[in-house]
């Protein structure tokens, strides 16, 4: 193995980010606990996915809590659709 050496790391997207997070979370540069949207901006728009009403258009209200770094990498941030950007 060289320093040139390249690696698949097919279907790893999350454990590579989840690693990335944490070493930032251990630098001080990241908060687990804090708003993501001090980081990520767009969050601030979140709007979690309730249902839909009679004519199928989706019905949705702001998060109870913040969405945080500990909950994005724990996939407990809900369901949510950010309004205004199509996703």
């Amino acid at each position: 193995m060289t320093a040139d050496t390249v690696f698949r790391i097919a279907s790893m997207t999350k454990a590579v980010t989840g690693v990335a997070a944490m070493q930032m979370v251990e630098q001080g540069k990241l908060d687990l606990d804090a708003p993501a949207q001090t980081v990520l901006p767009f969050l601030a728009e979140t709007q979690v996915l309730e249902g839909f009403d009679h004519a199928g258009e989706p019905r949705t209200r702001p998060p109870r809590t913040s969405i945080t770094l500990r909950k994005l990498l724990t996939h407990t941030a809900d369901s949510f659709t950010i309004r205004g950007t199509g996703t």
